[in-house]
């Protein structure tokens, strides 16, 4: 379930899967039940969403009081990026979705922000998740949270992707709750991370015998075309789908790391014609004169 479904996202049409539609009109004598209805089911989930938030924070880290806003570390000191806490980083996400699906009341807004502070949100934007790829500790108990949500705006009455866009938003702990210290900012996109240390480098090329094994385990596995069990060596331990889940497979690319891993991309069609590019990494064994498949995980 995405973060907007969550939050009671309009229904979908299914003639439109891009966006969601509004409900139809409600009669004039239906409009003050359903407002009220909806204004009570809005208040009783994000009155369980944040007290479920500050059980874990109040259980898992004690007392917290925000510091005045203006002792709050600029920008250029940001401490070095830190692994974020869970409910720190939940937190900074339903705020960012809630804020750019404009669906909350002021009423229900204001509980994500420090006293005093006046709720903001968006309109004509719509937030299908969120996640939190980062975040910096800058004061005691203030975080700066690094948010990309994928965003579709109105157009012409219809909801159309807009992208992932990326927000900072600031979020401080206090004795009950996070609170919101900040509307989101929204930043650019980050730029491409450097290699992971010690991440597998292939490079070399797949001799022919393993990667026609490859091709043809892949194809069993994912397609259905062959034996599974005829691929594997006799220790392997794979999980196998109940059913294929795609129609055919295409290998684009083979090569091999130092350690004799292979990586093998392929491309996928399902029964109804959607294409898909995946990744898998193998380790093959040669014990009984033929190449099987030991491993299958995820790649690197």
């Amino acid at each position: 379930m995405t973060i907007a479904e969550s939050l009671g996202a309009p229904v979908s049409d299914p003639a439109d899967p891009i966006g969601p539609t509004p409900d139809p009109c409600p009669l004039p004598t239906q409009g003050k039940r359903r407002e009220t209805a909806d204004r009570t089911r809005r208040h009783l989930l994000w009155s369980a969403l944040v007290g479920a938030v500050a059980l874990c924070v109040g259980t898992a880290i004690g007392t917290y009081a925000i510091p005045h806003q203006g002792a709050l570390i600029p920008s250029a000191r940001f401490s070095t990026a830190v692994a974020v806490p869970a409910d720190v980083a939940g937190f900074a996400e339903l705020f960012v979705a809630t804020h750019l699906s404009g669906i909350a009341s002021e009423d229900d807004l204001a509980v994500l922000y420090p006293a005093g502070r006046a709720p903001v949100s968006a309109s004509g934007l719509w937030a299908n998740r969120a996640a939190t790829i980062g975040g910096s500790l800058v004061a005691e108990n203030v975080w700066r949270l690094e948010v990309a949500a994928d965003v579709l705006e109105m157009v012409d009455g219809v909801y159309q992707p807009a992208g992932i866009q990326y927000y900072s938003v600031m979020v401080g702990l206090t004795a009950t709750q996070p609170v919101a210290l900040s509307a989101p900012s929204r930043t650019p996109a980050p730029t491409q991370p450097h290699p992971l240390p010690g991440a597998s480098r292939y490079a070399a090329s797949v001799p022919p015998g393993q990667a026609e094994e490859v091709a043809g385990f892949l194809r069993a596995y994912l397609t259905g075309n062959g034996e599974v069990a005829t691929y594997l060596a006799p220790a392997a331990t794979i999980a196998l789908f109940s059913a294929p889940p795609y129609l055919s497979v295409e290998i684009t690319s083979l090569d091999a790391d130092p350690m004799g891993r292979i990586r093998a991309q392929l491309t996928t069609t399902s029964a109804h014609g959607a294409s898909q590019t995946l990744e898998y990494t193998l380790e093959m064994t040669n014990e009984s004169g033929a190449w099987e498949v030991a491993t299958l995980d995820p790649a690197p």
